[in-house]
């Protein structure tokens, strides 16, 4: 008597059935959409019977190509999905997706048959990646701890828990392709995915909390700037991204067009957001930085003020924009660590360990805050828009006693009186 035939169930998504089946001595797989389990055990039932019964006719295979004989490998389905997403990414959105994929997704799985890519394999990758990260981690803390005189060239750094799981974000992404395309039976990444990815500690967040720290900074970076070449470009950066709110992509995107000193304002035009395009009113004290900047430019400058509106108000000597990396490296922290000398030279708490550039951003959303600025001013100022990001992350209210408050509005170049109301402005949105 013939053995009944037999089948399986397997949801891979939310309303989606891989049923597997044998019929005349051959396996069978099928995906079904759009059904609850009950219909699904119900399609199945009907389907073994038919089996059984011999009412079912098995589809007849179609001829194998060159392309079926072979399983596609992680590698030759990633550069398919790479190449129907890139035109819909930013040029640093295809950056960092390269660099997912070239730098550690490929190397990985590029020759792996995607059919062998399970929960093992991904938590195999996950793991040795943390484990190349606490190597190199520990290597560069030794390193640190030798004599500066004697110790070698700096260890190398490796990814981390977040660029790790970011890694394993967009392995997700192509196997869900590949589950769609019924190349593999399940997603790996979808399977208890908070188990896949690593544990990431909320990173510590900064912000300069007194004006004094803040101009320390400023007058630092200023310093850096008589020492190298005499242009208040550093300094002036600095300013844009504690008084003006700035990303600082956006602030070495600008250009001398985007900048109008008679109206106190600059309009940001490259931003990683839609609201993050917007226009941003100068306080006085940044004003007459951008303004002292722009002329040491224009004295600098052959034809003058047509081909200076061109040019990156922070660039590099080729007219190209300075990079995160050299602003970071070559202006960010010597300018925090001289920052910090003066300040505790004077008596006065250092800056914060670990003050990060973005930081900046913060601490100008606490000025503005501290100043006295509503909160549907600040998020236009800072192209917000959700109140809960203000809310959540950057509304740190400086020190508040009259004193602080004068310092402050004095490092905003504002006068001294108690603040204004909203409706009260002068012609530059100033309070």
């Amino acid at each position: 008597m013939a053995r009944p035939a037999t089948g399986s169930l397997t949801e891979t998504r939310p309303g989606v059935w891989r049923v597997r089946f044998r019929a005349y001595g051959r396996r069978f797989a099928e995906t079904w959409h759009g059904i609850d389990r009950a219909e699904a055990e119900r399609r199945l039932r009907h389907r073994l019977a038919d089996v059984d019964r011999d009412l079912w006719t098995a589809p007849e295979p179609e001829p194998e190509t060159d392309a079926d004989a072979i399983d596609p490998t992680f590698g030759e389905l990633a550069a398919k999905w790479y190449a129907s997403h890139r035109r819909e990414l930013t040029p640093n959105g295809r950056t960092d997706l390269e660099w997912r994929l070239d730098g550690h997704l490929l190397p990985a799985f590029g020759a792996t048959p995607l059919r062998e890519i399970g929960i093992a394999e991904v938590d195999g990758f996950r793991d040795g990646c943390l484990a190349r990260w606490e190597a190199a981690t520990a290597a560069r803390e030794a390193w640190e701890a030798l004599d500066p005189q004697t110790r070698g060239p700096k260890p190398a750094k490796a990814i981390g828990p977040a660029s790790i799981n970011k890694c394993l974000v967009t392995l997700g992404q192509i196997l869900d392709v590949a589950l769609e395309g019924d190349l593999i039976a399940r997603n790996p990444m979808r399977v208890r995915t908070r188990a896949r990815k690593c544990k990431v500690r909320a990173p510590e967040r900064h912000y300069i909390d007194s004006a004094e720290a803040v101009a320390a900074l400023l007058d630092a970076a200023a310093d850096i700037d008589r020492e190298r070449d005499g242009m208040p470009w550093r300094r002036t950066l600095l300013a844009v991204l504690a008084l003006g709110g700035l990303r600082v992509g956006e602030a070495l995107a600008l250009r001398w067009r985007d900048v109008d000193l008679a109206r106190g304002e600059l309009r940001v035009t490259e931003s990683k957001t839609d609201t993050g395009v917007r226009d941003v009113a100068l306080l006085p004290a940044l004003r007459e930085a951008l303004a002292e900047h722009r002329a040491a430019m224009l004295e600098n400058t052959p034809d003058g003020e047509h081909r200076l509106a061109a040019l990156h108000l922070f660039g590099t000597s080729g007219g190209k924009p300075q990079s995160y990396a050299n602003v970071r490296t070559r202006l960010f922290v010597p300018a925090v660590t001289a920052a910090s000398d003066r300040l505790v030279t004077a008596g006065k708490p250092p800056l914060p360990d670990g003050l990060r550039i973005h930081d900046l951003r913060r601490t100008a959303a606490s000025i503005a805050f501290a100043l006295g600025q509503e909160l549907p001013v600040v998020m236009a100022s800072f192209g917000w828009a959700e109140p809960s990001t203000p809310l959540r992350v950057y509304a740190r209210i400086m020190r508040r006693d009259a004193t602080e408050r004068d310092a402050l509005r004095t490092l905003a170049g504002l006068d001294t009186s108690p603040a204004i109301t909203a409706g009260d402005r002068d012609p530059a949105g100033h309070r």
